[in-house]
């Protein structure tokens, strides 16, 4: 494992720093999801689809707020950790041995220049798949004692779960193809992140698209049934015509029921799962292709 340890000798600064503000972030969501449980713990009846209320309530949400608000930062910082934490980590792999002029001799002397990429990314993709983990099952904790340990369907589902660590690994396999290509870390950073930003926004339209295709119309108004919306994806908010079809949302004059565009949160393992496929095969591609460059480029 000697390789191993010299990938993470190469990229100690990275590592230390990275894990250290994982460390950070870990210790004030345990701190803000003990302040939460206590509270809803104390004041079941306050919280949650099922509150029944009470005269305690408002003095209850009123300290639970701050800490639902710490909640809800550390929620965001997941959102820019996939592509903070990959991007710090991939751009160094290749450009750093090109700055330093020592890919000549590295590679000169590897019996191979596969075998030398998968040395040197392998041990950092796991670094950042254990701290990307970490974040990822916290923001799940955090999202979960935030519904009241309710089943939150998508909400927040970016910053949580699966599609956090794989938009990490999708942004790893753009920055250390950026690194090949260009061979200077600072160019290869800032195109990085603006690649790796415009794919992910690409997948997330054409997805949004085919989200709609099947979504399910729910109308609005006063007597709906919110527990249809609970948890679900809301996509679009339209107007219902008599005859049945949909218009954008305050362009009709006529009669018509205000209505929004959903998927159930019955179907959000089906979308995870079609997103996940989608990020895990377009990171095999960004892998495949950056060993490609790495194997027929110049060392300089």
């Amino acid at each position: 494992m000697g390789w191993a340890a010299l990938a993470f000798k190469l990229q100690r600064f990275e590592t230390v720093a990275l894990a250290l503000l994982t460390v950070l972030w870990v210790g004030a969501a345990t701190f803000d999801v003990w302040q939460m449980n206590s509270l809803l713990q104390a004041h079941p009846g306050c919280f949650g689809n099922s509150a029944v209320g009470g005269s305690e309530c408002p003095t209850a949400l009123a300290a639970l707020n701050p800490w639902d608000q710490l909640a809800e930062n550390l929620l965001w910082i997941n959102f820019g950790a996939p592509l903070a934490i990959a991007v710090f980590l991939g751009v160094p792999i290749v450009a750093r041995e090109i700055e330093l002029g020592t890919s000549q001799t590295v590679w000169a002397l590897s019996l191979n220049r596969i075998r030398w990429f998968a040395s040197r990314t392998l041990p950092i993709a796991l670094l950042m798949l254990t701290l990307l983990i970490v974040l990822a099952v916290g923001g799940e904790v955090l999202t979960h004692v935030r519904a009241a340990w309710e089943d939150p369907g998508f909400q927040r589902y970016e910053q949580r779960g699966p599609i956090l660590v794989l938009r990490g690994v999708f942004v790893l396999s753009v920055a250390v193809l950026m690194s090949a290509l260009i061979g200077r870390s600072l160019p290869a950073l800032l195109l990085s992140v603006v690649v790796a930003a415009a794919v992910v926004l690409i997948l997330v339209t054409v997805i949004d698209a085919w989200r709609l295709t099947e979504s399910v119309v729910v109308p609005i108004g006063p007597g709906t049934d919110t527990s249809r919306v609970i948890g679900a994806m809301v996509l679009d908010y339209v107007q219902l015509l008599p005859d049945g079809s949909l218009k954008p949302g305050g362009v009709v004059t006529g009669p018509s029921t205000d209505a929004m565009r959903i998927l159930p949160r019955s179907t959000y393992w089906l979308w995870i799962g079609r997103e996940s496929a989608a990020l895990a095969g377009a990171s095999v591609l960004g892998f495949a292709f950056a060993g490609f460059v790495v194997k027929r480029r110049r060392p300089i």
